[in-house]
């Protein structure tokens, strides 16, 4: 059955040639031009007036699927750019992969699409008539039965998945295939920082070992966890079991045995340390440094580890008797109740420590062992430092009420807040988040609400601090809101994974959708504006 696709041509609708060349489907240089050829571009301005403040905003088309296909709603990808979008459509028993315009050929079955982390080539997998073909960036190459979708390098220029042959299993990396294996983990399997190295984890009968560009490193009884790239792409580290034994692996040289491993190795941000948490076989606790075990005597157990930003210093949890402290550069801190272990942080010069800690039933934050003040319940990751490190934010609980406290001062309450929304803007003067009071979310600007709406996307702040952007659902639309002021553009509906994205101090951009059809678009967005906006009520 032939695609059918409305205001396309025959050359860019590739289904309507009537033939399939597996080889090459068509280049993406083409695809640039006959999009740029295609776009259907529309442009409206919403002026504030108090503010002088002035909204341009262009939808540009970025297609739709063909003529009575749908979209697989689970299968919608936006790049991370957030400029364009790929999905799969269906209709019957064909499948056929879109990317804006570009419409793939139908295969009976499909494994993706995912698109490369630098957003500019996307890879799938196929089958039809019987055999499987690997598509990357119009390509298509012949290829075996997938257990998974495929995923790219970082620098997007290698691809690799894990296939199946009978009852094996091996991973397909570029066109290299590794050793057959009774099993091997999907979730493993994962390139390096710089693209270099590519490494997965496999089993044969009851023996495990990390593979390494297609080579095995050695055989344990099991790896615990998944391998762990340095920074830099230059150290591999995991835990590996050999019997009652734990021990880490870097880059193939074992590390002496323990009785156990708590923590996962962690590298320092410069990749020059590697730490992780272990217990000697004579009962006692160690955070081991660079190799060198530093034991804590009476520790019962170590959680959580973290490095500075310079790598200079290293901070963890240890429990004693049914207590919790922190450790910092191996001096230990005062006993609590309960210290939550994922709010350990550093400030970005590294010069401040602070964490959530429980004692008497009441929580508060301690930072460089000075306690803020004490509330119900501390809100688990909404503790933020500003980016100059002068400033401390964080959610707390009194009651039934949540409320922003920023340098110790507390801000309107709500029955929610979104810990996830939190942002210092760049400068460090600004903080916006999301608050929800009888279901209904609003943006708060320096302490300052903005007008509910039925939802809202997470606020993001322009380069220079200068604005604050986000979208807004008001009934059945969505709209733009910048600094308070509102678009005239509507539209149906936001893809999941769309982001607002500055692409400059004054312009941003993201993927909205209309659902009739659905039709996809970018949206872009100019402020232009002589005053800051200020509309909060």
């Amino acid at each position: 059955m032939a695609l059918s696709y409305p205001d396309v041509t025959d050359e860019f609708d590739i289904s309507a040639r009537g033939g399939y060349t597996p080889r090459v489907i068509l280049q993406a240089r083409r695809w640039t031009i006959l999009v740029m050829a295609l776009v259907c571009v529309a442009t409206t301005a919403t002026q504030g007036t108090a503010q002088n403040l002035t909204l341009v905003e262009q939808l540009i088309g970025l297609g739709k699927p063909p003529a009575y296909w749908s979209v697989r709603p689970r299968s919608v990808r936006v790049t991370d750019d957030s400029s364009h979008i790929l999905y799969a459509a269906q209709r019957g028993g064909q499948v056929a992969v879109v990317y804006d315009r570009f419409v793939g050929q139908p295969y009976v079955q499909v494994v993706g699409p995912v698109p490369s982390p630098d957003s500019t080539r996307f890879a799938y997998l196929g089958r039809r008539d019987g055999m499987w073909w690997l598509l990357v960036e119009g390509q298509a190459y012949l290829a075996y039965p997938p257990l998974e979708a495929p995923v790219f390098s970082p620098d997007g220029a290698r691809t690799a998945y894990v296939a199946s042959e009978g009852e094996r299993a091996f991973v397909i990396i570029g066109d290299e295939h590794g050793p057959r294996y009774d099993e091997v983990v999907s979730e493993s399997l994962r390139f390096s920082t710089d693209s270099s190295r590519v490494t997965y984890v496999a089993r044969n009968g009851n023996r495990w070992v990390v593979v390494e560009e297609g080579k095995p490193i050695r055989p344990y009884d099991g790896i615990e966890g998944l391998p762990a790239f340095s920074p830099d792409s230059t150290r591999m580290a995991y835990i590996a079991i050999r019997g009652n034994q734990r021990l880490v692996v870097v880059n193939g040289r074992e590390s002496p045995a323990y009785m156990d491993i708590s923590q996962r190795p962690v590298f320092s941000p410069d990749s020059s340390h590697l730490a992780y948490c272990a217990k000697r076989f004579d009962g006692r606790w160690v955070l081991v440094l660079d190799g060198k075990d530093a034991p804590n005597d009476h520790a019962d157990a170590y959680q959580g580890l973290v490095f500075s930003p310079d790598s200079n210093r290293v901070a963890t949890t240890v429990k004693r008797g049914g207590q919790s402290h922190v450790v910092i550069d191996g001096h230990v801190g005062p006993a609590y109740d309960t210290v939550d272990v994922g709010s350990l942080a550093f400030s970005p010069d590294s010069r401040f420590v602070a964490y959530a800690a429980k004692r008497g039933g009441e929580w508060f934050i301690v930072k460089d062992s000075q306690t803020h003040p004490s509330y119900d319940r501390l809100l688990s990751g909404s503790l933020r430092f500003s980016p100059d490190s002068k400033r401390l934010a964080y959610v707390a609980q009194r009651g039934d009420r949540w409320v922003m406290v920023v340098d110790g001062y507390e801000q309107a309450a709500f029955d929610t807040i979104d810990a996830h929304s939190i942002r210092f803007s760049p400068d460090s003067t600004r903080l916006a988040y999301v608050g929800s009071h009888k279901s209904i979310p609003r943006v708060v600007i320096d302490g300052k609400l903005y007008p509910g709406a039925e939802k809202v996307t997470h606020p993001v702040i322009s380069p220079d601090s200068s604005h604050i952007a986000w979208l807004a659902r008001r009934g059945d639309h969505w709209l733009a809101v910048v600094d308070g002021i509102e678009g005239s553009k509507r539209f149906s509906d936001v893809p999941s994974g769309a982001a607002l994205v500055f692409d400059a101090p004054d312009r941003f951009h993201t993927v909205v959708a209309d659902q009739r059809g659905p039709q996809y678009y970018r949206l872009e967005v100019q402020v232009r504006s002589t005053t800051r906006a200020d509309t909060g009520r």
